[in-house]
């Protein structure tokens, strides 16, 4: 009994400190750098399914409580777009993929088929990194080519957790979490 006590003060803390932290890394957008605030908010949501896994939360828990936390990176960005980036010739596509990626979380948090993030992708995100972190004009060839690029990369990595369900930090530790064990 004690020791589940302690358990749960431990988790409380580490779910109090773990949203704290991803609500303020989003501010990095503005206060550090928009492309390293991003790629620093994509690194800390790519290793905390493990972490919750340890205290043993549920997935369909954590997919909740990390979709929600998801949204406010993307709202984020697309306030920093809105703000920043109107006369970008990207700006319309990345205000089109932030739109498609907050219907594909609005649907999965109405319906709960994980599917359904597969195919309203999150290519917000990287284009997002892409725009921001190479601002250089692109011809066309090289625009063509980079989103290309990140077309088929984002869609393989959206198969990958969505679909076969894996994760990065599986492939990292070379193991898949239990969720993902148990769900083959």
């Amino acid at each position: 009994m004690r020791k589940q006590k302690k358990n749960k003060i431990k988790f409380s803390f580490f779910i109090s400190f773990w949203t704290l932290l991803r609500l303020i890394a989003v501010i990095t957008l503005w206060i550090w750098n928009p492309f390293w605030g991003a790629v620093l908010n994509i690194l800390i949501d790519a290793v905390d399914g493990h972490m919750f896994e340890s205290f043993g939360i549920q997935r369909d828990t954590y997919e909740v409580y990390d979709k929600w936390l998801d949204l406010w990176f993307y709202i984020a960005m697309a306030f920093y777009t809105y703000q920043f980036l109107q006369t970008s010739p990207y700006y319309l596509l990345l205000m089109g993929l932030f739109t498609m990626r907050l219907v594909g979380i609005l649907a999965f948090a109405k319906f709960n088929k994980e599917w359904l993030l597969f195919v309203l992708p999150n290519l917000f995100e990287p284009v997002f990194l892409v725009v921001v972190g190479f601002p250089q004009s692109f011809n066309l060839w090289g625009v063509t080519t980079v989103f290309s690029i990140v077309f088929v990369s984002k869609m393989f990595i959206e198969w990958w957790i969505h679909i076969a369900h894996l994760d990065l930090t599986s492939l990292i530790m070379g193991k898949p979490t239990k969720w993902f064990r148990t769900k083959s």
